[in-house]
């Protein structure tokens, strides 16, 4: 009797520790998933205010950049012509991308030829680039030329404007140019030079290709008369860290405003933006940001 009784007390005892296991397994079936959702939530939220904080940063310091480049004495070190330039203060990383609109090609002043060797920059062959440029002569107002108006109208806007171009985006109207991306129209035309030839060292690098030998107006001449407009990119990331924050902005000098400058649009970073290397770079950002405004970035950094 007595060792029937103590075999049915641990046949209970087992069947209730393999109750307690199974629901111990269905309770963490159902628990794993919450938990593991919260935790993908949470590295998320963190990403996005990460992403807030650092766009932040390249906002206010787009701003730095803009009264430096349109006061008395822009920092010599920063290059105006969209060639990057790569600087870290503390745990941040930093890309700067400037472009002078004096280096594009305007397109409500440009001749024929000068706006061709614009498209021909954009990987259009000499025939097309041509024909486009007619096109745009043709969309702004009359245009004498030797293509027809069927083949104008074959790359160009279904209708003319006879009028100046008040963004550059009217572009993408014309039929050859509706898939190209904006940002790759806005880094060849400009409506902001208001003259008719780029100034050569401000041009970016695809330009200055596109024009090779070609002769270009003295810059010392293009200086008397231009209006200060640049497009001023920022992205910053941290060290060790794949999230970055990016502003842009095209800026106008404006002498009356406070800051001597101000916004005329935004810039949209692309998606396959550059990411500002995990590795700190070498070269201090004093030179383009000045020394104050690093040092306050330096303390926020480590805090």
């Amino acid at each position: 009797m007595l060792d029937r009784t103590s075999s049915g007390k641990s046949g209970s005892a087992g069947f209730a520790l393999l109750v307690v296991l199974a629901f111990l397994l269905i309770v963490s079936a159902i628990i794993t998933p919450f938990a593991i959702t919260a935790r993908t939530r949470l590295m998320i939220a963190r990403n996005e205010t990460e992403h807030q904080r650092l766009s932040l940063l390249a906002d206010g310091l787009s701003n730095v950049l803009a009264a430096e480049l349109t006061g008395e004495k822009p920092p010599p070190a920063l290059k105006i012509n969209s060639e990057p330039a790569q600087c870290r203060i503390g745990p941040f990383n930093f890309e700067i991308v400037v472009q002078d609109h004096a280096g594009l090609i305007d397109l409500n002043a440009a001749d024929d030829e000068t706006l061709s060797l614009g498209f021909r920059s954009l990987g259009f062959d000499e025939a097309k680039a041509k024909l486009l440029a007619t096109s745009v002569a043709s969309y702004r107002g009359a245009s004498t030329s030797v293509f027809s108006e069927e083949a104008i109208a074959g790359v160009g806007p279904a209708t003319s404007k006879h009028a100046a171009f008040e963004s550059v985006s009217e572009l993408q109207d014309f039929r050859a140019l509706a898939r190209l991306d904006l940002r790759d129209l806005l880094s060849v035309f400009t409506i902001k030079s208001f003259r008719g030839i780029p100034a050569p060292e401000r041009a970016p690098v695809r330009l200055r290709a596109a024009f090779g030998g070609r002769s270009l107006v003295d810059t010392a001449v293009y200086e008397g008369a231009r209006i200060s407009v640049y497009t001023i990119e920022v992205t910053v990331g941290r060290h060790g860290s794949g999230t970055a924050g990016h502003a842009g902005y095209v800026v106008e000098a404006t002498p009356s405003q406070p800051g001597g400058f101000r916004r005329l649009s935004q810039v949209l970073q692309r998606q396959s933006g550059i990411i500002p290397p995990r590795q700190p770079i070498a070269q201090d950002c004093d030179m383009f940001f000045g020394t104050p405004v690093s040092n306050m970035i330096r303390k926020w950094g480590d805090e």
